[in-house]
């Protein structure tokens, strides 16, 4: 699905091109937006080859923006005979990333979103691939700079991120990572006192009566998290 800028469904070839760059222009930065869409040859609504170029485009919003989902009914669309998406590269604050989508006979329906946003729908495709590629520094860095986006309003920061990747399969990935993490300050009670005290970068911990030690994450500045995760493709 492809979000379209401006609140009507485009009727011209020149219109769906300002409505997809538009649209783009609020997720990344391009060096010369004019060259992001090109429409060659056809008539309106079939179109022969439609390429959206993401080269040289750098992500400029912090938070990923919600996954485009249709309501409502939909209006017969457009068809393109070649669809080609490339990124070559694209950037993610220090990361970059290579996108290759191709397809053909494409099949977009007009939708809008629960917002009333338009948006292409795709209804059919045939020979579809797609094809991405990052250096698994990259991909760590990536990963690194989203998790502390989204740990920062709770007072998180994600110091130092390991990545490693292994086949489980021809189809699947299997994820092992570890992370140090730095928390916010933490309220600790002391038996027979009403103070409590501060302590910044460290879990939380609790001494109380009968308990007179605390854990001992509560007494390191950085708490060292490790997870597994399986992909499947």
């Amino acid at each position: 699905m492809f979000p379209l800028s401006g609140t009507q469904f485009p009727k011209s070839n020149e219109e769906l091109a300002a409505a997809l760059r538009g649209s783009l222009s609020e997720v990344f930065s391009f060096p010369d937006l004019n060259c992001v869409v090109k429409i060659e040859e056809g008539k309106w609504p079939v179109m022969d080859r439609v390429v959206v170029n993401l080269s040289g485009g750098t992500v400029r919003i912090a938070e990923p923006p919600p996954k485009p989902e249709p309501v409502g009914p939909r209006e017969p669309g457009i068809a393109v005979g070649q669809l080609a998406i490339l990124g070559h590269p694209m950037r993610y604050q220090q990361s970059e990333c290579d996108l290759d989508v191709t397809a053909r006979n494409v099949r977009f329906d007009f939708g809008r979103d629960a917002a009333g946003k338009p948006m292409l729908v795709l209804t059919d495709a045939t020979d579809g691939r797609v094809e991405f590629k990052i250096a698994r520094g990259d991909l760590q860095s990536a990963i690194l700079a989203a998790a502390n986006t989204a740990a920062k309003p709770h007072g998180i920061a994600i110091q130092e991120f390991e990545l490693n990747l292994a086949s489980a399969g021809p189809r699947s990935l299997i994820r092992t990572s570890s992370c140090v993490m730095a928390g916010p300050p933490i309220v600790r009670c002391t038996p027979g006192s009403s103070r409590r005290s501060l302590r910044p970068n460290a879990k939380a911990g609790c001494s109380c009566p009968g308990k007179q030690s605390e854990s001992p994450t509560a007494r390191t500045p950085a708490a060292r998290s490790r997870g597994a995760s399986t992909f499947t493709t």
